[in-house]
């Protein structure tokens, strides 16, 4: 009996990093003879590409900037983990979205998102909002508008003229009726906590330069709650091993 010559010299030669040989070595399906050659993925931002081997075959995306639920939990101890459980996906959606792309700038947004929102116990401000009436920096110009447009969301979005700028950013309404509500319920109240960071008060460039206190004024007016914010930040350059 002739015995049959193993398939794909070239793969066979290769090192098995990935566990396929014992998969593919006996099986008569084409596939790329240049797949020992090179990984089969290719390194994204986030994420990975899909993949060819003889048929295009898919693999789950999975990032390696992605937030953990150990690492979140970490900087947010006293949370509820089923709080935590429901907004982890969202806030990694939004930081991929808006370019909250390095340790150091999750580390910074984590820990204001986790102080405004309570540890992610509220995504909307517990005031009524009265005190916002008539306040014509925030574009509150319609009577109501203080108690309609107070804070929502995970980083808590305040006033018409924020409300109109995300909407518009979106393309949805959330001014009108009860659509400023949207802003409580995700993905919205993580979205609009991204899009406030990145896109109205461009907070990357101060996380790149650690300057917790200058994301603070931009945020609050001030320094309300710096050393909750604080310990916050600290909690998070624990989890993610930032010196």
């Amino acid at each position: 009996m002739t015995r049959q010559k193993p398939i794909n010299n070239i793969f066979l030669k290769q090192p098995d990093l990935f566990g396929t040989r014992n998969r593919f070595a006996l099986t008569s399906e084409p596939f790329d003879v240049n797949f020992g050659l090179s990984p089969f993925w290719k390194p994204e931002p986030f994420g990975y590409r899909q993949f060819k081997l003889g048929v295009l075959a898919t693999r789950p995306e999975v990032s390696p900037f992605d937030v953990s639920l150990v690492q979140l939990r970490m900087i947010s101890p006293h949370a509820k983990v089923s709080d935590l459980t429901v907004a982890l996906p969202y806030l990694n959606a939004t930081m991929k979205k808006y370019e909250i792309n390095t340790r150091l700038r999750q580390a910074h947004f984590l820990a204001q998102v986790a102080h405004e929102s309570a540890e992610f116990r509220t995504t909307q401000e517990y005031a009524t909002g009265a005190a916002y009436e008539g306040r014509k920096d925030l574009g509150n110009t319609v009577a109501g508008d203080g108690k309609k447009f107070k804070g929502r969301g995970l980083i808590q979005i305040t006033g018409r003229a924020n409300y109109t700028a995300y909407g518009l950013y979106i393309n949805q309404d959330v001014t009108t009726s009860e659509n400023p509500k949207k802003l409580e319920k995700y993905p919205l109240a993580a979205d609009c906590a991204g899009w406030f960071w990145t896109i109205l008060k461009k907070l990357n460039r101060l996380a790149d330069a650690d300057n917790l206190i200058a994301i603070t004024r931009k945020i609050n007016g001030g320094t309300n709650g710096i050393k909750n914010r604080t310990q916050h930040l600290a909690n998070a350059k624990k989890a993610f091993h930032i010196k």
